[in-house]
């Protein structure tokens, strides 16, 4: 390569690289694992490498053999009754159900660390950007939880800029991290105005005086992430078909909103029911404890 062409430096990206197991076949491209690519231009030449991320899903898959965490299109489990259910849904909010294959998005932050993300807070890990070895999970120094976040957050020398989506109060929350920190600051929220859901936030726009979030049309259902059923499966039912009359395109969209509404409302009594029955085990743990004691 021409020097005169070309300036020395480091071009890394992140995406799907890995697709089977065995002779198990993924169903779908944003299911591979992660990739990290690294391209190094130095006085006219090109040296390239690239290398798995290892995530705590890639690890448990290629130590078993098989899916061992939910991915896009996958899905590990094997039972839909009510006691695994539950045991999804305690997974579900304390995070371990969802995927930390950070297959989407590789940012440079303000303090030189190489983190690349997935649509899962999970999914946040620090790599080595010249051996592109995995460091290990970007660990957040705040209470504001929440389970899923933007993969194309707005990253600059001065701060890192990101909307977590709420799947519990349905909203956005906006938040940012200064250089060498790993506290999210809350800077607003926005509720959802269209849905029982926030939806599919991808990525998002920042002016000089306003974080713009868009709310889309497709979005989340936390039945979805815990029940036993293939992506392709339900995506068959819910296709929309794009159609001449803008008319029959709105309703088929509004019915989606619909069954949405249903499939959330139902997620509402199994989560009102496991508080139920996690407070009374608590309960009785401690009286039987006090009654001892």
């Amino acid at each position: 390569m021409s020097k005169y062409l070309v300036q020395n430096g480091t071009y890394l990206r992140n995406g799907p690289g890995l697709w089977h197991l065995g002779d198990y076949n993924f169903r779908h491209l944003f299911s591979g694992y992660a990739t990290l690519v690294r391209l190094h231009i130095e006085n006219g030449r090109l040296i390239m490498g690239h290398r798995q991320i290892e995530s705590e899903a890639y690890k448990a898959a290629k130590k078993t053999n098989k899916v061992c965490h939910r991915e896009f299109s996958e899905s590990p489990y094997e039972s839909n009754n009510f006691l695994s259910y539950i045991g999804r849904m305690a997974k579900l909010f304390t995070g371990a159900l969802l995927p930390d294959n950070a297959n989407i998005g590789v940012f440079k932050l303000g303090d030189d660390r190489v983190i690349c993300l997935a649509e899962t807070i999970n999914g946040s890990i620090v790599v080595d950007p010249t051996t592109l070895e995995t460091i290990g999970r970007f660990e957040y120094d705040d209470s504001l939880g929440q389970l899923i976040q933007s993969p194309h957050p707005i990253v600059t020398d001065e701060e890192f800029i990101t909307v977590l989506p709420d799947l519990i109060n349905p909203g956005y929350t906006v938040v940012r991290t200064e250089p060498g920190r790993n506290e999210r600051k809350f800077i607003g929220r926005v509720d959802c105005r269209g849905g029982p859901a926030p939806g599919w936030l991808h990525s998002f726009s920042v002016t000089e005086r306003y974080v713009i979030v868009p709310e889309m049309p497709l979005r989340y259902c936390p039945q979805n992430l815990i029940r036993v059923r293939a992506a392709n499966e339900s995506s068959r039912s819910s296709r929309v078909r794009a159609g001449s009359s803008r008319n029959r395109a709105r309703t088929r969209v509004q019915n989606i909103k619909l069954v949405s509404s249903q499939a959330d409302s139902r997620v509402r009594v199994y989560i009102y029911i496991y508080i139920y029955i996690y407070f009374f085990f608590i309960f009785l743990i401690l009286s039987i404890y006090i009654f001892i004691f």
